[in-house]
């Protein structure tokens, strides 16, 4: 089932019982609870249910209508290129199981002059952090570092120990950014240092890692 399906059952079972309860929502919907998690998320960003406050959420809207019409607005704003695509107004003109397997890229003119100052200047150090409300863990997110000459991957596994993947820069071979409603994951492929997969990015910053990492390679082969 596509997330925009998922927010539709979500609302009319908050509508249905005039309540946010997440237990209710994992129950009736059988979901698990990290998915019921990115579910209000969305809902609260979408502004169909409130912030957590004094211990409850409660419900922003009381018909699907009101659903349909947020949602529409929230999800052309962050689209704006795919308006025509992005048609919310009723589940059968929008085919949400399908996912962008292509880059997408939305840059304002500061993010084209940005790229236009890495290709003169060094990189210097970059991080990058999954995002929470895209789906990433809450204590152990992903973290990506880029410099001038090597990607890292890193996540911690527990208090004391981490996860940690390193690719030269000179040696990757490809990189994929795949993206769906609601995040992005990047997968960087290497000739001989394995591959890293990074999961639950902002789609912006999976964008920026692959223009970090194209540019430190074509000044390296300068």
């Amino acid at each position: 089932m596509g997330i925009i399906n998922l927010l539709r059952n979500a609302t009319e079972t908050f509508l249905d019982e005039n309540k946010v309860k997440a237990p209710t929502l994992g129950r009736k919907l059988e979901l698990e609870y990290s998915v019921v998690n990115i579910i209000i998320d969305e809902l609260e960003h979408i502004g169909i249910i409130s912030p957590f406050n004094d211990g409850e959420r409660i419900l922003l809207i009381s018909t699907m209508d009101e659903f349909e019409e947020k949602a529409g607005n929230y999800y052309r704003s962050l689209f704006p290129a795919a308006k025509e695509e992005l048609k919310l107004e009723g589940t059968s003109s929008y085919n949400s199981d399908e996912e962008y397997e292509e880059e997408i890229s939305y840059e304002t003119e500061e993010e084209k002059k940005d790229e236009t100052i890495l290709e003169v200047d060094e990189i210097g150090e970059h991080s990058f952090q999954s995002s929470v409300s895209r789906g990433g863990e809450v204590l152990f997110p992903e973290h990506i570092y880029v410099n001038d000459f090597e990607v890292t991957w890193e996540k911690k596994s527990g208090v004391f120990s981490k996860d940690t993947k390193t690719i030269p820069i000179a040696e990757v071979t490809q990189i994929d950014v795949k993206t769906t409603l609601l995040s992005a994951s990047i997968i960087i492929r290497s000739k001989g240092y394995g591959q890293i997969k990074g999961e639950h990015f902002a789609k912006s910053d999976a964008s920026r890692i692959k223009k970090l990492i194209e540019t430190v390679k074509s000044q390296l082969k300068r």
